[in-house]
């Protein structure tokens, strides 16, 4: 592969930039081109996945880009990014695929151009070269088991929910609900009700004023099912703003002081997360065994991480968190 000259990258970053995106770029002498599309920038979650992925073309000398659409979660313009970065030329895109329909062009496309592309969700073999990221199904049955566990511990008698996605079509989410569902059904002999389904339009205020909504139409909702991370932030501030501590059931999405201090406000029951600093650095150690034609795995699902009351200070002491 021939070595791509410094216009040709500035080319990249201004077309992003025009487009009102957020670059960070790793120039390099090496030709390998890598763009991450995230879903937002910043954050606990999407923060560290940049952090590991600019940290890994670093160490392998790669020119690298991380893109975010304008709006947070918009399926249409990370489409349009993953099309731009097939126009401009990259040798891998590592992006969430949320529907295969959505994202079909962009998959056909890849293939056609001999470009890997990495998803963060697992839409199989025969759609991306390698999975890195979330193992949808398990991430929510690892959720639906905590809830069984601490309904358990409270006494319930039965498990009324509502389930929070940031969309009600969101193919991941809803394979991370199902996994919620059968854990719960597995793990607890009492009835269980699904009260409805809801989204968050990836906004805390949101999910806060659906679940009090619920709460209000159905007095005896007693758990929440958090599928994306606002889901879980307004499920904490519902729990806050109603008294409910103890007595209903939230769980985190992230390893953040915030979600710390809410565990041990009680307005969480637990809060858990990836390494996501692992999952954006693994997008170039994966995809480096991929161009280099070595063996490689397909699926590579980072670890959960649940953090109880009683652990969140070791857990903090160990990883240099500071709580208020």
């Amino acid at each position: 592969m021939k070595k791509r000259v410094a216009v040709a990258a500035m080319a990249a970053v201004m077309a992003v930039s025009m487009m009102g995106m957020t670059s960070v770029a790793v120039q390099a002498d090496d030709t390998v081109k890598i763009v991450t599309i995230g879903v937002q920038s910043g954050g606990s979650y999407w923060g560290n996945i940049e952090k590991g992925f600019t940290e890994a073309c670093e160490e392998l000398g790669w020119e690298g880009d991380y893109w975010t659409p304008q709006n947070a979660g918009n399926d249409s313009e990370m489409v349009q990014l993953a099309e731009n970065a097939l126009t401009q030329g990259y040798d891998v895109i590592c992006m969430e695929i949320n529907d295969l329909d959505m994202y079909g062009d962009v998959i056909s496309r890849a293939k056609e151009d001999g470009v890997k592309l990495i998803s963060l969700t697992d839409v199989g073999e025969e759609n991306c070269d390698a999975f890195v990221g979330i193992d949808s199904y398990a991430s929510g049955y690892s959720q639906g088991e905590k809830i069984a566990e601490f309904a358990k511990e409270l006494g319930y008698d039965s498990i009324n929910y509502v389930t929070l996605m940031s969309t009600t079509d969101n193919a991941s989410q809803l394979k991370n609900r199902q996994g919620i569902a059968d854990a719960m059904s597995e793990n607890f002999d009492g009835e269980i009700n699904e009260i409805d389904i809801a989204a968050t339009d990836s906004n805390a205020a949101t999910a806060q004023d659906k679940l009090s909504a619920f709460y209000l139409a159905n007095p005896d909702l007693n758990a929440v099912a958090s599928v994306d991370l606002y889901a879980a932030l307004g499920a904490a501030q519902f729990v806050d703003e109603n008294g409910l501590q103890g007595k209903f059931i939230a769980t985190g999405l992230e390893l953040t002081a915030d979600a710390f201090n809410r565990v041990l406000d009680g307005d969480l029951m637990a809060t858990s997360s990836v390494d996501s600093v692992g999952i954006g650095k693994n997008f170039c150690y994966v995809a480096q065994k991929i161009l280099n034609g070595e063996n490689y795995d397909y699926s590579n699902p980072a670890e959960k991480i649940w953090v109880l009351p009683d652990d969140v200070e070791s857990y903090c002491a160990e990883n240099g968190i500071e709580l208020n």
